[in-house]
């Protein structure tokens, strides 16, 4: 895979910046002081690439975030200040990280020390990349555009393994949470726009088990409702959940008191 194109454009941008007046960006830098002496601060960029991708529990590409890595050195006269240099240098990389629009996450600058070989000043930098959809679907962005074949190839085009907006929209927020308030019917039904997998509804400010005030029920505040079970007083919907009163063996389960509050978490399919 070709790492030329981002870095040659990392190049191109930075020499093109107004901070980097008086600075080189260049490919790589391995010059000696006989030969290439440096005279100014040099920026030379390097690339080490990882590629990051998430996975929902049946092991299906989600694809949704790619990271990428670049190193990149600054080589300044030794002769310069070391406080004066690391100016100049965050200043190009705070506007370099603007020119990216989001694209750029941060960049992280070493310890500097004096290089034997080239014997100058040297600081190592990181540039970090990251990008939160499919890159092949991304073709406005010119960082990963190169990239895009090689992560996506395998699976773009097929929909048994290319996740669908809303498989990952369930990878980011798999549960979901919410409150209503009781209106004092014996049956009220509440819209999720979805049916949940699974459904866990109690009352605010109030212990999950109680007491009746006088005679000898018990008032379970709280219902749940799964595939692989339910408590009394809850049932699912084809796009959210209902709750009823419901009473057996001296329990009432009741979760539409008149004005009470009440919330609700569920899993979504």
């Amino acid at each position: 895979m070709k790492t030329d194109s981002l870095l040659q454009q990392l190049v191109t941008r930075t020499n093109a910046l107004p901070a980097a007046a008086g600075i080189r960006a260049l490919l790589s830098y391995s010059g000696t002081p006989e030969r290439s002496p440096v005279e100014k601060i040099t920026l030379a960029f390097m690339t080490s690439e990882n590629y990051t991708t998430h996975f929902n529990d049946e092991n299906m590409e989600c694809c949704r975030k790619m990271i990428i890595e670049v190193s990149m050195n600054c080589y300044a006269p030794k002769n310069m200040a070391l406080i004066d240099v690391v100016s100049k240098v965050e200043t190009v990389l705070d506007e370099l990280y603007d020119s990216y629009a989001g694209e750029m996450k941060t960049y992280r600058l070493g310890k500097a020390k004096l290089d034997d070989d080239t014997k100058t000043l040297k600081i190592p930098c990181k540039l970090i990349f990251e990008y939160e959809t499919c890159v092949a679907y991304s073709t406005e962005s010119s960082v990963l555009r190169p990239y895009a074949d090689f992560l996506c190839k395998t699976h773009v085009e097929d929909a048994t393994m290319h996740l669908t907006s809303d498989e990952k929209s369930f990878v980011i927020m798999p549960f979901v949470t919410g409150r209503y308030t009781g209106t004092g019917e014996d049956t009220l039904e509440i819209s999720l726009g979805e049916s949940p997998k699974a459904i866990f509804v109690f009352e605010i400010t109030n212990a999950l088990i109680s007491r009746a005030e006088s005679g000898d029920n018990i008032y379970c505040n709280f219902a749940f409702r799964s595939s692989g079970g339910n408590s009394m007083g809850i049932y699912r919907t084809d796009d959210g959940f209902g709750v009823r009163r419901a009473e057996a063996n001296g329990t009432v389960t009741f979760l539409n008191e008149a004005l009470h509050t009440y919330a609700y978490i569920y899993l979504r399919k």
